[in-house]
């Protein structure tokens, strides 16, 4: 989003980084202009105005929050200072990892509507309480992501518990954790590990995994999250990129070719997805000694 007012202008794009997560805090107290390079999704903290789009006019305030597909243009005429926390989302990622909300969701609807085809603005009101409960988190992401303060993984996971604390079934440990070996895990969640191990390159949705061990897709994310730290996408996006360096490390596959095996819509994802976790291309660290690989638990 692109907030102009007083000559000044603040932006939080895709284009600003090749990561497919970007944080931005924005707060102005004058009007200005909306100019969505990327997908966004914008959490309003506090203030309000009035938002024009070419799909109608909408009030933001406290706990709304706006799914804005890429391209979408209007204008806020400001009523009381705004302050807000957008998260600018890759295209390709924003499509993947929509699935992967549960249809109960809060945000569900609106997200669904800015990914589908035609995508269209989306908008939707947590409540006071659900604003209370997201709040402090958002504005510690926006300012952790100010001071470079984050590794990919440790974003995507914190964004998943905002958006998990907005399903009230959902209750996250602060950070990602990763489960001891020796720790029991509930029949369903261990068939749902090794499913996602054994077809690692299948497509998977929360809607296939959960279906796969007769449970609902909000029980599968609670007790996923409960036994691993990150739900199953954030899951599934770690185990591809650790797979993929395995395979570079084990054999002479081209990065495009172990792309395909773990997954992947795209060799560029891919890529961006490995240096995203690793902090080098898949092309370099191919290059280099396996043994110099950064390894991040998050």
């Amino acid at each position: 989003m692109t907030v102009s007012g007083g000559g000044s202008t603040t932006s939080a794009t895709a284009e600003d980084t090749p990561r497919p997560l970007v944080v931005h805090e924005t707060m102005t107290s004058r009007s200005g202009t909306i100019d969505a390079s990327s997908f966004l999704l914008v959490f309003v903290v506090s203030g309000q105005a009035i938002v024009r789009l070419s799909d109608g006019t909408a009030l933001a305030r406290e706990g709304v929050v706006f799914a804005l597909p890429r391209g979408t243009q209007g204008t806020h005429e400001t009523l009381r200072p705004m302050r807000a926390v957008s998260w600018a989302v890759d295209e390709e990622f924003a499509a993947s990892h929509s699935k992967w909300m549960p249809p109960t969701h809060i945000l569900s609807p609106a997200v669904g509507s800015a990914t589908s085809s035609p995508p269209r603005p989306g908008a939707a009101y947590v409540g006071d309480e659900g604003l209370r409960s997201i709040r402090e988190p958002l504005l510690e992401l926006a300012a952790l992501e100010r001071h470079n303060a984050l590794t990919h993984y440790d974003r995507l996971a914190r964004a998943s518990e905002i958006l998990d604390l907005l399903d009230p079934r959902h209750r996250s440990p602060s950070g990602p954790r990763l489960v001891s070996s020796g720790a029991h895990l509930r029949p369903e969640v261990s068939k749902a590990q090794h499913l996602v191990e054994d077809s690692i390159a299948h497509p998977w949705s929360i809607h296939d995994l959960a279906a796969s061990v007769a449970l609902s897709p909000s029980q599968l994310s609670r007790l996923f999250r409960s036994a691993f730290g990150v739900p199953p996408g954030a899951y599934l996006w770690r185990r591809r990129t650790e797979v993929m360096a395995e395979l570079l490390i084990t054999s002479d596959i081209t990065v495009a070719e172990a792309a395909q095996k773990t997954g992947w819509r795209s060799r560029s994802a891919a890529s961006r997805a490995f240096r995203d976790r690793y902090g080098i291309s898949p092309r370099d660290f191919t290059k280099r000694d396996a043994g110099r690989l950064k390894h991040d638990d998050g």
